[in-house]
């Protein structure tokens, strides 16, 4: 394909594209900044946050310090960010940082197609695929996810610009922000012995500079550089309930794509999508044009390997990484279409425009409609309004001495400044010893909670404890969320 000369037609084409991106990437986060109803799972990690912020260290609200999140590097982000902005809060901080992470990722998605030679207004196609596909990333922003995904393409990045240094400073905060961020170290730690040895020393050099530090720092405070939480989820797999990694991820993502499409297409031919069309071809053009690129498909799959080995129980969440490979693989096809189009005469150009445009329509259609129609409409969690009014009962009837006990505690946390009894183990290395063998009972014997959040809808994991309720008498109901049956806080008799 002969080379592409920029003109002010396609510079300017660019930029307008990437513009719209934005528009639809601020519109579509509006209403998660106005009312932070986050997903319960985020509150985990800003509860330390908002305790390192304060002055508290790194705890639950109450001592011991634990490293019951999955992300210290985006918990310490928050906490700094929330101590020397105090006009915001730690959910600001938080909600702020994932949407400026996404738009700073798709920026660099561009420029590292830039750096591997594709032409700007392909290349701009590509980034500005990344913030129109909305619907998969709104019910976790004010998580990790985009810190993650921009450190991934900043560590690509300075991997295409040979500076084995920085790769190795940007690879360990990767791990950092979640842990399968090590996966890609070691990829490139092998391509280094394999290919460019000299590179390994600086590599190596800089990712223990990171690794050091956080060790100075974790080990004394929480005994252990890994977060409690990966325990927690491995022995959570041993339940009943639990959902196998291989089992629920693959589901996950061919759910997710059966939902592009046109008139439910998708749904009822969820194996002919145009997801998987484009997929293909945009692997086979990073195969033919830019290699280097296949970084992020053999990542995937490393990571979707690695998590099959340890088997974890699954979160919904665990998808995103494979998602967000697979948009910037769709979107590569995209910007195939667009070099061809931008290289073609007379006639076959405008059949390569017409390509793109019933390709991209059947691509984008779903998610710009989401983002028109429904997006500012968005009401975040549905759990939100229920936790919210069972937190505000707590700080007003309870001490933060007094201590309570459920299994979902990011709002509990967040919101309260009670002693929690995290009966799922997420951040008690006490309580998750006894996952496997005791189900999530265990806590709630071991510390005699003076409250206790009663939910039917977890009879499922904590039924055996009805018994023991005996010793409580209620105190407060409270109308559950997703039309399920009342919340009751229970108290302990004296």
């Amino acid at each position: 394909m002969p080379k592409l000369h920029e003109t002010p037609l396609t510079i300017w084409s660019s930029l307008a594209i990437g513009v719209l991106g934005i528009v639809i990437v601020l519109w579509c986060t509006r209403p998660i900044l106005v009312r932070q109803n986050l997903n319960d799972d985020s509150y985990i990690t800003l509860t330390y946050a908002k305790n390192l912020a304060q002055g508290a260290g790194f705890v639950y609200n109450h001592p011991p310090a634990t490293l019951g999140t999955t992300t210290p590097l985006f918990t310490l982000l928050c906490a700094v960010g929330a101590r020397f902005a105090p006009f915001l809060d730690v959910a600001d901080v938080a909600v702020i940082s994932s949407i400026a992470a996404w738009l700073i990722a798709a920026g660099l998605l561009f420029v590292c197609l830039r750096q591997v030679g594709m032409a700007v207004l392909p290349a701009a196609v590509a980034a500005a695929v990344q913030l129109f596909l909305v619907r998969a990333w709104l019910p976790y922003i004010g998580m990790e996810i985009w810190l993650f995904q921009l450190l991934l393409l900043l560590t690509l990045y300075l991997w295409l610009l040979e500076r084995p240094l920085a790769v190795g400073i940007c690879v360990a905060l990767l791990a950092l922000t979640r842990g399968e961020g090590a996966l890609l170290g070691l990829m490139i730690g092998v391509y280094y012995v394999a290919r460019e040895r000299a590179k390994l020393l600086p590599f190596v050099g800089g990712g223990l500079l990171v690794s050091l530090l956080w060790m100075a720092y974790a080990l004394p405070t929480f005994g252990t550089v890994i977060p409690n939480t990966l325990a927690a989820k491995q022995a959570q797999a041993h339940l009943p309930s639990a959902r196998a990694f291989l089992e629920r991820i693959p589901t996950d993502l061919i759910h997710y794509v059966s939902t592009f499409g046109i008139g439910g297409w998708g749904l009822t031919h969820p194996w002919l999508n145009v997801v998987w069309l484009l997929a293909i071809a945009g692997l086979w053009w990073m195969w033919r044009r830019y290699r280097p690129l296949l970084l992020l498909p053999v990542w995937a799959l490393t990571y979707l390997l690695a998590y099959a080995w340890i088997n974890p129980n699954a979160y919904a969440w665990y998808v995103l990484h494979l998602v967000f490979v697979l948009h910037v693989v769709c979107s590569l096809a995209l910007a195939m279409l667009v070099e061809w189009s931008c290289a073609a005469r007379g006639g076959k150009r405008w059949q390569a425009v017409g390509a793109i445009v019933v390709l991209a329509a059947l691509f984008l259609y779903t998610d710009v409609n989401y983002a028109v129609t429904q997006a500012a409409h968005y009401a975040g969690d549905s759990r939100a309004s229920t936790y919210r009014a069972l937190t505000d009962w707590l700080r007003t009837n309870t001490t933060a001495q007094e201590s309570v006990a459920y299994i979902e505690i990011g709002y509990l946390g967040y919101f309260s400044q009670n002693r929690i009894v995290d009966l799922a183990g997420l951040v008690d290395p006490a309580v998750t010893a006894h996952i496997a063998s005791d189900g999530f009972s265990w806590g709630f014997e071991a510390y005699h909670p003076d409250y206790y959040v009663d939910n039917p809808a977890f009879d499922w994991a904590l039924g055996d404890l009805r018994p023991q309720l005996a010793d409580y008498e209620e105190r407060f109901v409270i109308e559950g969320f997703d039309d399920a049956p009342n919340i009751r806080i229970l108290q302990r008799k004296e």
